[in-house]
């Protein structure tokens, strides 16, 4: 198996290897995935290892690393809307909840960050993270601030940054999704 992570700010996943294809999801940068298989013009397909889901990427996209660092647990978010960070020597723009923990890529960050493992879980705080999407355009499977849908809503403010919420089934319909996992956080 090669694991790999994702070096862009935001990669589109879609289900054939074609620009024409629609965008199911996204990675965003510092996600871990599988690579699965590649296709001709560069694409590759791949399984994120947070929600499990595959899709087709661009080659460049992803950048192959080690099982170690695969398997680091020890979670860094960049917690700014947008944030500002050197990748290989060179300035990107990464968006909020992108992974930035330096022991999995060649990453120099100094902004604001978020450790869900040590977070205190209450609602102010997910509101706080919530809020940050306020204005955000509807991009379908989107899972970002600079486009989201309302299961990468669910999963983005639910999941990832707060209460490790696992939504239910490896690639369920997305409304299956927004109300399983809109009702777990409005329960809280």
């Amino acid at each position: 198996m090669i694991r790999a992570i994702c070096c862009v700010p935001v990669s589109p996943l879609r289900p054939e290897p074609s620009h024409r294809s629609e965008m199911i999801s996204q990675q965003v940068f510092g996600e871990c995935c599988e690579i699965l298989d590649q296709a001709k013009d560069n694409w590759t397909r791949v399984r994120g290892s947070y929600d499990g889901y595959e899709g087709w990427c661009q080659a460049a996209q992803v950048k192959a690393i080690t099982a170690a660092q695969y398997n680091n647990n020890n979670i860094v978010l960049a917690a700014d809307w947008v944030n500002e960070i050197t990748y290989n020597e060179h300035p990107m723009f990464i968006p909020l909840g992108s992974i930035v923990t330096t022991a999995k890529t060649n990453v120099e960050f100094t902004g604001a960050i978020w450790q869900p493992q040590t977070a205190t879980i209450n609602e102010a705080t997910i509101r706080q993270i919530a809020f940050k999407f306020l204005n955000t355009a509807y991009l379908w499977g989107g899972r970002s601030v600079f486009g989201i849908d309302c299961s990468g809503f669910a999963q983005i403010c639910g999941s990832r940054q707060i209460i490790q919420l696992r939504l239910p089934g490896a690639k369920p319909a997305r409304a299956q999704i927004f109300a399983d996992g809109w009702a777990r956080l409005r329960s809280m």
